[in-house]
C-alpha cells in the first residue's frame, strides 16, 4: 500500500467536511479526488480485498476492487450532502457527478451505501436546477447527461450475473432502491415546471413519483440522442425496483396518462433519424413497464432476465459473459486508460464553474478585466451573480428554491 495516497485520501476528507459550507473550496477538494482515482484503483489491484467485498461480490455477481484501508464510497455521505446543499453549483456537480462513474461501476456495496445516504436526492436536485434554464443551452444538455448518466451509475446492478442470483439476493438491493426512490424530493422544482408547461396536477393521492415525473421532463422537452439513452435507462431502473412495474402511476390517472402520452411522443419524434435503434427498443420497453404497471398478469417479468423485451435482454447479455475472463489488472488498467482523458476535461471544465453567474451563465474567469469579482445570494450561498441586474432578473426564478443554510 502507498501510504502517501492513503494520507493524501485522508487529507481531503477532511477538508471537504470542514469546507462543507464552502463549494469553491468543496470543488477543488472533489478535483483533487478525481484526479488520484487511477492510482487508487492500480493500486487496489495489488491488495487483499476485505471480507466484506469478496462477500458481496460473490452474493451480487459483481468485479471489481477496492483500497481496503480507505474505501472510496466513505466520500459519497460527504458527496450526497454537497450536492443537496449546493445543488445549482455546477462545477462541484460536474465533479461529484462524474466521479460516480469510478465510486459505482461495479461496486454493489458503493451503489447501496450511497442510496442509503441520500446521493439519489443530491442527483436528482441537480438534474431540478438544470431543467430551470430557460432557455436549455448546449451546456445544460451536457450537465443533463453528465448527471443523468451518474443517477445512471447508482441504480443499474453491477453486472448481467446479478439477475441470476435468487430472488431475496436481488431484493436486498432493489429494497434499498426503492426507499431511496422514495425519499426523492424536488417538489420545489417540479412546481415551477409544471406551472411554466402548462402540467396539471399530479398530486394524486398519490402524488406522482418525483424522479420519474422528472425524468419524463427531460424526455419530453430535451430529447437529445447522446442524452435519451441515460433517461430511459434511468426511468427502466426506476421500475425494475418496483417490480417492473412505474411506482404511483396505476394509482392516479393524471400521472398515468401524462407517461403514456410522453412516452408515445418519444417513439414518433419529428425526426425519426435522431432516435438510435437502442434508444427506440428503450421507449419500447417502458411502453410495455407502463402495460404491465396497469395490468401485471397480461405482461409478467422473468425474474431472470433485466428486460421485458427479448431485443432489449439479447444486447445486455451479448459480450457480458466475455469480461469474467479478463483479469482485473487487465481490467482496471484498460478503465484507466479510457478514462484519462475525459477525466481531465471534466476536471478544467469544473474549475471554470467555481463562479458562474446563475442568470447569464458567465464564468467569473472570463469577466472583463477592472470588473468587480462575482457576489453569492446573500440568502442561501450557493449561487454567484455577475451583477446586481443579473441577480434582479433571476430572483423571481431562484426564490422558488433559495433556502438559507
Amino acid at each position: 500500500m502507498a501510504p502517501g495516497l492513503l494520507r493524501e485520501l485522508e487529507r481531503l476528507r477532511a477538508k471537504i467536511e470542514r469546507n462543507a459550507h464552502n463549494p469553491a473550496a468543496l470543488t477543488r477538494a472533489f478535483i483533487s479526488v478525481s484526479e488520484l482515482v487511477p492510482s487508487y484503483f492500480t493500486t487496489s489491484v495489488g491488495e487483499t480485498q476485505s471480507r466484506e467485498v469478496l462477500e458481496s461480490r460473490t452474493r451480487h455477481s459483481w468485479r471489481w476492487v477496492e483500497l481496503p484501508q480507505f474505501p472510496l464510497r466513505r466520500f459519497l455521505p460527504l458527496a450526497a450532502r454537497a450536492l443537496c446543499r449546493f445543488p445549482e453549483e455546477r462545477g462541484l456537480v460536474l465533479m461529484i457527478a462524474d466521479l460516480c462513474t469510478d465510486l459505482f461501476k461495479q461496486n454493489m456495496i458503493a451503489k447501496m451505501e450511497g442510496m442509503r445516504c441520500g446521493i439519489l436526492q443530491g442527483l436528482c436536485s441537480a438534474a431540478g436546477q438544470v431543467a430551470l434554464s430557460e432557455p436549455f443551452s448546449q451546456d445544460d444538455m451536457l450537465f443533463a447527461e453528465r448527471i443523468f448518466g451518474a443517477i445512471r451509475k447508482v441504480v443499474e446492478p453491477a453486472s448481467i450475473g446479478f439477475y441470476s442470483q435468487p430472488v431475496d439476493v436481488k431484493e436486498e438491493f432493489y429494497s434499498v432502491e426503492r426507499s431511496a426512490w422514495g425519499e426523492v424530493n424536488v417538489g420545489d422544482t417540479l412546481r415551477v415546471l409544471a406551472a411554466r408547461e402548462g402540467w396539471e396536477s399530479f398530486d394524486g393521492p398519490p402524488a406522482a413519483n418525483h424522479a420519474i415525473l422528472l425524468t419524463l421532463h427531460y424526455i419530453k422537452k430535451h430529447p437529445a440522442m447522446t442524452n435519451m439513452d441515460h433517461y430511459l435507462e434511468v426511468l427502466r431502473n426506476i421500475a425494475e425496483a418496483f417490480g417492473n412495474m412505474f411506482p404511483t402511476v396505476a394509482e392516479n390517472a393524471a400521472f398515468s396518462s401524462f407517461v403514456k402520452d410522453t412516452l408515445e411522443t418519444a417513439r414518433r419524434p419529428a425526426q425519426p433519424q435522431h432516435l438510435t435503434r437502442i434508444q427506440m427498443d428503450l421507449i419500447d420497453e417502458a411502453l410495455l413497464i407502463y402495460k404491465r404497471t396497469l395490468n401485471p398478469s397480461e405482461f409478467p417479468w422473468n425474474h431472470s432476465k433485466p428486460a421485458l423485451l427479448p431485443a432489449l435482454n439479447r444486447l445486455y447479455v451479448q459480450g457480458a459473459g466475455l469480461l469474467n475472463l479478463v483479469p482485473l489488472s487487465l481490467l482496471v488498467g484498460a478503465e484507466n486508460l479510457g478514462r484519462q482523458e475525459h477525466r481531465a476535461t471534466v476536471c478544467e471544465t469544473a474549475r471554470k464553474y467555481e463562479s458562474t453567474c446563475a442568470k447569464c451563465s458567465r464564468l467569473q474567469s472570463e469577466r472583463p478585466r477592472g470588473d468587480p469579482p462575482f457576489r453569492r445570494c446573500a440568502r442561501c450561498q450557493s449561487v454567484f451573480y455577475c451583477g446586481a441586474n443579473c441577480q434582479r432578473l433571476h430572483w423571481r426564478e431562484h426564490r422558488q428554491v433559495c433556502v438559507a443554510p
